[in-house]
């Protein structure tokens, strides 16, 4: 989603279903531009560092060129919320600068936004390496599809 600043007595086309938010009595508008859904809802997140260590200690171990992935699969005798995937990222201070693990982080929240839907009730945490600082979004998607398969397979051959 992208958001365009317009200021008062500019008129610009709407194109792809653009809307129109006023900003009170300065007569200064937005255009919000892209679907509506596209955040990544604090639902959808790993936040407290119980949840990352309870992943840590329960869930299965997944390594690859260019992270690694730890996954856990919440059933009902989990005291975690059974509201659908939720991700938690580890990126370490040797991948790079702020500014390059911000980037890893906004690529792999991504991906992670649009294979959701399609995800069960689990939890992964995921620590980047530095080679995902070069690989694209498509790598990625492949990449982390392979290994919540993989992971998923091993998590129900265990219970």
């Amino acid at each position: 989603m992208v958001r365009i600043t317009v200021y008062p007595n500019v008129f610009q086309r709407l194109r792809n279903g653009a809307k129109i938010e006023s900003h009170g009595p300065s007569g200064y508008s937005s255009i919000m531009v892209g679907d509506g859904d596209s955040r990544f809802p604090p639902t959808m997140r790993l936040k407290k560092k119980s949840e990352f260590a309870y992943v840590f200690r329960k869930g299965v171990t997944w390594k690859g060129s260019l992270f690694s992935l730890h996954v856990h699969l919440r059933t009902e005798d989990v005291p975690l919320p059974n509201d659908g995937p939720r991700l938690g990222m580890v990126v370490p201070r040797r991948v790079g600068s702020a500014v390059q693990r911000n980037r890893i982080k906004r690529k792999i929240r991504e991906v992670f936004r649009r294979m959701a839907s399609s995800l069960p009730d689990v939890d992964l945490v995921i620590r980047p390496n530095a080679t995902c600082l070069e690989a694209s979004e498509a790598l990625i998607t492949r990449s982390l599809g392979k290994a919540v398969k993989v992971a998923l397979e091993s998590v129900k051959e265990r219970t």
